[in-house]
């Protein structure tokens, strides 16, 4: 086996203490290297392609039962979740900034024929989904399928 006397390493001779920490730390690296090659390895497995997290914006039209299944709602505000879900369909160019407010977003984006008070009424005000007629929920919903249906 290997011999290290402490101290006696002089010029030529083997041994010493700087070889035993020098070899303490080969060893050190190595598995660590090792260890951290498996962990990556291992992780692999589990990476998921952000192309197919991106959510498919809400139909009015479809089952309501099969939507609840694939698709879980974000908040308690349909109107809110419409707009998540629009966002999240975009290119990343056109999606929301954290510096805008909705109304400056969609004139960036040339969403103009679109109510955003709407989505102020019932985000800031004393108002809920219930508070605002179908019909008005419908267009505002019906102007965010055109605009995804306009891009590329």
């Amino acid at each position: 086996m290997l011999k290290f006397k402490f101290g006696s390493g002089n010029g030529d001779a083997p041994g010493g203490l700087g070889t035993l920490f020098a070899f303490l730390a080969a060893i050190g690296l190595t598995v660590y290297g090792v260890r951290r090659w498996l962990r990556r390895r291992r992780g692999k497995g589990f990476v998921f392609s952000t192309r197919q997290n991106t959510f498919a914006p809400l139909s009015l039209n479809a089952d309501p039962s099969i939507e609840a299944r694939t698709f879980p709602m974000l908040t308690n505000i349909e109107l809110r979740d419409w707009l998540i879900t629009f966002n999240a369909s975009l290119a990343p160019e056109l999606k929301l900034r954290t510096n805008e407010t909705v109304v400056d977003w969609f004139e960036r984006i040339e969403l103009t024929d679109i109510d955003a008070s709407l989505y102020h009424l019932i985000r800031y005000g004393p108002a809920s989904d219930h508070d605002i007629p179908f019909e008005q929920q419908q267009r505002f919903h019906e102007a965010l399928d055109r605009y995804l249906k306009r891009q590329p």
